[in-house]
């Protein structure tokens, strides 16, 4: 059995100065940073962020297979806690490279209260080292800010050690507990 790596972040207290340099870099290279909101929450967009969202879970251990498009968006897209502004989209010259997926989640499990899930940070290969999945990342945590919410949790493989690594540097933490 895997011991998924739990990690949130406190957006009350998190300092995004050190990290802007990312939206520096990605606009140098002439990468657009928008949202699903800014592109327009169609249905041409939401396939090609099904796309993107598949190409980029690929990466992930045991993942297994990426669901049909309209399994997709039944479970991510047709839900309450889905918000077009919570999902950050990098494009190089028309092609979708990078994307940070947020959702908005009224109370977990133990009632502790609302928070902001990040779903997924991705970079096709072709574009990383690049720190993008760091800028898109940046965008998520900038929109649950301004939604007024104070928490952002996440869950990985122990071997996606990239992204682990990622969030570490942002300042998430080990939640206490089990």
């Amino acid at each position: 059995m895997t011991a998924w790596v739990r990690l949130e972040l406190d957006l009350a207290g998190f300092d995004e100065e050190p990290y802007r340099w990312t939206l520096e870099r990605a606009a140098a290279d002439g990468i657009v940073l928008t949202t699903m909101a800014e592109l327009g929450d169609t249905a041409e967009h939401r396939r090609a962020l099904w796309s993107l969202n598949r190409e980029c879970a690929a990466d992930i251990p045991q993942r297994g297979e990426f669901p049909p498009f309209e399994e997709y968006a039944a479970d991510r897209l047709e839900v309450a806690s889905y918000r077009p502004a919570g999902v950050a989209i990098a494009v190089d010259r028309g092609r979708w490279v990078a994307l940070s997926g947020t959702s908005l989640r009224a109370d977990d499990d133990l009632g502790a209260g609302r928070y902001a899930f990040s779903e997924i940070t991705g970079v096709v290969g072709s574009h990383r080292r690049r720190s993008l999945g760091t800028a898109v990342k940046l965008l998520t945590i900038r929109f649950a800010r301004e939604q007024g919410y104070r928490l952002m949790r996440t869950i990985h493989h122990p071997d996606s050690t990239a992204a682990i690594g990622m969030n570490l540097r942002l300042g998430f933490t080990k939640p206490p507990g089990p």
